[in-house]
């Protein structure tokens, strides 16, 4: 699932010279067309002719190509269909002719970070592939301790209440089990608010193996983490019961310890 927002560091903005030097409608048309790359097919890329990219960002085709002249000369971009721009770049060069009339644009950490994250979920893809037999032998476990704990009744209640409608499906793990699993997590979430039962309910509606559970312990601590790094206040992180209720957007977030340097542009010298 892809994140609805996308990491901006205002001090690396500030600190890259060449970007400080461009006109502001420059960087008016670059963040423009960062938030179009962030929802991109292939995020981090934009393509296409320059009449079709003026479009997509709102502005005139003379300022968009003005503006990918600038971009491509002060080296804020990529257009991996050019050469890379010499240090006396006069910027006369017409990009739309030299690329045949459709441009590619990329934003370097952006698609940096796109790549980070597919790789992770790769590597996550395989690691459940390797570990399926594990999986079954654990769902029979548990499969074996619930009949034991919790014994199915005589006569169902009927969730329709005895019209012959289905039962609504039940959580296979037990619920000491459960209970405990979502005991765990709550207390790793940095704002333990809200209503707690219902928080459960979310979580039980959701954990419902092993693995889930591990997602889940695994977005609390991504949540958690990310959090601390970027140092939000209190009163702006989630309420503990609202994050159960949205918490596998946060399986794939890597969090990230400390802040390198790490620009989209050339670091100043």
């Amino acid at each position: 699932m892809k994140r609805p927002w996308f990491e901006f560091y205002p001090g690396d903005w500030l600190r890259d010279t060449e970007l400080q030097q461009a006109p502001l409608w420059v960087k008016g048309v670059w963040t423009q067309m960062l938030c179009r790359m962030y929802q991109a097919k292939i995020q981090g890329q934009l393509t296409g002719p320059v009449d079709e990219l003026a479009s997509l960002v709102g502005c005139t085709v003379p300022e968009m190509e003005a503006g990918l002249k600038e971009l491509y000369r002060r080296k804020i971009a990529d257009f991996p269909d050019l050469p890379k721009p010499p240090n006396n770049d006069d910027g006369k060069r017409d990009i739309s002719v030299t690329c045949h009339g459709v441009v590619t644009v990329v934003s370097r950490r952006m698609r940096r970070e796109a790549k980070s994250r597919e790789q992770a979920r790769l590597r996550k893809q395989r690691q459940r592939s390797h570990a399926g037999i594990t999986d079954a032998l654990a769902s029979k476990a548990i499969e074996a301790e619930r009949k034991t704990l919790d014994p199915p009744l005589q006569s169902p209640p009927s969730q329709t209440g005895g019209n012959g409608g289905k039962r609504k499906p039940k959580n296979p793990i037990p619920k000491d089990t459960l209970r405990h699993w979502f005991e765990t997590v709550w207390s790793r979430h940095p704002r333990k608010r809200g209503n707690k039962e219902k928080a459960y309910q979310r979580f039980s509606k959701t954990v419902t193996s092993p693995d889930r559970y591990q997602d889940c312990f695994k977005a609390v601590e991504n949540y958690a983490a990310e959090m601390k790094r970027l140092g939000t206040p209190e009163d702006r992180i989630a309420y503990a019961s609202t994050w159960f209720g949205q918490w596998e957007t946060w399986i794939d977030v890597e969090p990230v310890a400390t802040k390198p340097w790490d620009s989209d542009f050339e670091e100043p010298r």
